[in-house]
């Protein structure tokens, strides 16, 4: 299957240098969004999918903690979404091509790209519920006079469609703006809370015959771990705290998609950033296929 809304299938830049042939077998599929319109204090976001596709090809595919290994047989990289300068025209197409997907039967893992894309591989995923691990809220308004942004797009994302629930996870950086907000459907947990492991107020929320979507904003991490994003923060959660998350609470969950954004590789001198990235996405490969 391939489609005219994909850019290249260029066998060097294939995730994990994978050999690309099994689309039929495959239960992933790994897309390219490198949309970098809407950043205010550091870009270069498109430089991130082929960045984190070399990363992945010099990491080990087995998990430790799932004792599984990904096969080559189930990934599938279709490449990158042909994106414009103008972000309403860019956020459309990619909503079109995630419909697309969706019909596929297949779970769709994308690489940012900002996290703006999130508003649209959401809805054209048409998943129940989202599970967001940032640093931010994104539920603003507008910022810096823009309404849709990686600082906004989870407040449009609920005004637009009937979103179920929204858990933030790793959230540490906040305005009066989003407070104000204060959606009753978004639940959050900071990291002070994660490290303190006083989260037993959100075992409820997990209902095992709902579809979920993923979103990791690699903000998320402490920059101790992940310098090379879009907007650091400190206090962030470390990567082995985020993967316990992942196996205690969402690993048994129905997960339609997932997304990887806000990598700025200019800014990843050391490359640890893309690396940890590639890793997110193979560990939830591993996670989903041990189920």
């Amino acid at each position: 299957m391939t489609s005219k809304k994909f850019l290249y299938f260029h066998q060097h830049n294939i995730f994990g240098g994978l050999s690309n042939k099994n689309y039929e077998e495959a239960k992933f599929l790994v897309v390219g969004i490198p949309l970098d319109l809407s950043g205010t204090y550091r870009t270069g976001y498109r430089f991130a999918p082929i960045h984190i596709r070399q990363a992945a090809a010099q990491i080990e595919f087995k998990s430790l903690r799932y004792n599984r290994e990904v096969s080559e047989r189930d990934i599938f990289d279709l490449g990158d979404i042909i994106l414009g300068s103008n972000l309403e025209t860019s956020l459309k197409d990619i909503k079109n091509s995630m419909l697309e997907l969706k019909g596929e039967e297949k779970i769709v893992a994308t690489i940012g790209g900002e996290h703006t894309i999130t508003y649209s591989t959401f809805m054209g995923l048409e998943a129940e519920r989202i599970i967001v691990f940032d640093a931010h809220f994104d539920l603003r308004n507008e910022y810096a006079g823009m309404r849709f942004s990686h600082a906004t797009w989870l407040r449009r994302l609920l005004e637009n469609i009937n979103v179920e629930d929204v858990l933030i996870v790793g959230a540490r950086a906040t305005s009066i703006d989003e407070i104000s907000s204060n959606p009753p459907n978004v639940l959050y947990v900071n990291p002070l809370q994660l490290r303190s492991e006083e989260i037993n107020f959100i075992k409820d929320w997990f209902k095992r015959d709902k579809k979920y979507y993923i979103s990791i904003d690699m903000d998320c991490f402490d920059p101790a771990y992940a310098p090379g994003v879009g907007n650091p923060e400190p206090e962030g959660i470390t990567p082995t705290v985020f993967f316990d998350f992942l196996s205690k609470y969402v690993s048994q969950l129905d997960i339609v998609g997932f997304d990887v954004n806000e990598v700025v590789p200019p800014y990843d001198l050391s490359g640890i950033t893309s690396v940890l990235a590639a890793k997110v996405i193979l560990e939830i490969f591993n996670m989903i296929i041990s189920k």
